[in-house]
C-alpha cells in the first residue's frame, strides 16, 4: 500500500475527531464537566459521530488493501510467467545447442564415412574377378565389362567379348556375383551420402558429395546392374533428404535407405 494513501487516511482520521471534539465544545462548551453520566453522555456523543466515519475510513483502507494486493498477485503471476518463458527458453536453447554439437560431432564421422564408401566402390569397379566358365577364364572388371559393351576392341579376344556382352545382358550366373558385390557398395554409399546431407552445415557440402556421387550412378547406370526403377527409387531417398534439411534444423539420425 501507497505511503500517500496511509498519510491521507491517518490525516482525515485526525480531521475527524478534531471535528467530533470541535463540535462538542461548539454545542457544550458553557455547561460544566459533571460527572459520570456527563462523561458517558459525552462518550456517546462522540463515538455516535466518530464510529460511522472511522468504519468508513476502515472499509476504504480495507478495499485500498485489496486492490493493492490483487496487483502484487498479478504482477507476481507475471514474473512467474516470465521467470517459466524464460526457463524454457533456456532450456531450448540448451537442447538446440546439444542437438546441434551431436550433429556437428556426427557430421564430421559421416564424412569420411561417407568418401571410404564411395572409393570402396570405385576401387570394386577397377578390381579384377577370375571368371571361368566351360574351360575359358577371364579376369575382368566392372570398368572391362562396361568398355566391352561399348563396343571397344582389344580388351579381350572377339570371342570372350561375345561371352561378355551375353553374360552382361542380365547379370546372371557368372556375373551374378560381381553385379550383387555392386550393388551393395553403390546401395551403402547412397546411405552414407543420405546420412551426410542430414547432417551437413552448408549447401557446398552438398553439392561436393552430390558430385562424387554422380560418378558412382553413372556406372550403375551404364552397366545396368540396378534397374532405372531402383535407381530412381534411390535418388528420391536423397531428393527427400535435401528436403528435409531445409525444413528440420536438427534432425533425428537418418533411416536407412530402403530400395526394395
Amino acid at each position: 500500500m501507497g505511503k500517500g494513501i496511509l498519510w491521507v487516511v491517518g490525516i482525515a482520521a485526525i480531521v475527524i475527531l478534531a471535528g467530533v471534539f470541535g463540535a462538542y465544545a461548539n454545542q457544550f462548551s458553557e455547561h460544566a464537566i459533571g460527572g459520570p453520566a456527563e462523561w458517558g453522555m459525552f462518550g456517546d456523543f462522540v463515538g455516535g459521530l466518530a464510529n460511522p466515519l472511522l468504519g468508513f475510513l476502515t472499509i476504504f483502507l480495507l478495499i485500498v488493501s485489496l486492490y493493492y494486493q490483487t496487483q502484487e498477485l498479478a504482477a507476481t503471476r507475471e514474473e512467474l510467467a516470465q521467470s517459466k518463458d524464460a526457463m524454457q527458453q533456456a532450456n531450448q536453447l540448451h537442447d538446440n545447442n546439444l542437438q546441434l554439437q551431436t550433429r556437428n560431432n556426427l557430421r564430421l564421422q559421416l564424412e569420411p564415412h561417407f568418401h571410404e564408401a564411395i572409393s570402396a566402390f570405385h576401387d570394386t569397379t577397377r578390381t579384377e574377378f577370375r571368371i571361368d566358365n566351360k574351360g575359358m577364364s577371364l579376369d575382368v572388371s566392372l570398368l572391362k565389362i562396361l568398355a566391352v559393351l561399348e563396343g571397344k576392341d582389344g580388351l579381350y579376344p572377339s570371342h570372350k567379348n561375345v561371352s561378355i556382352r551375353k553374360e552382361a545382358e542380365e547379370w546372371n550366373d557368372l556375373f551374378s556375383g560381381m553385379a550383387q558385390l555392386h550393388r551393395d557398395l553403390y546401395l551403402k554409399a547412397a546411405e552414407a551420402l543420405v546420412a551426410l546431407i542430414e547432417y551437413s552445415d552448408s549447401e557446398l557440402r552438398v553439392d561436393f558429395a552430390k558430385y562424387h556421387f554422380t560418378g558412382a550412378k553413372a556406372i550403375m547406370k551404364d552397366s545396368r546392374i540396378y534397374s532405372e526403377i531402383d535407381l530412381a527409387a534411390i535418388d528420391e531417398q536423397i531428393e527427400q533428404a535435401i528436403n528435409s534439411r531445409e525444413h528440420l534444423p536438427f534432425p533425428t539420425y537418418h533411416k536407412k535407405t530402403k530400395v526394395y
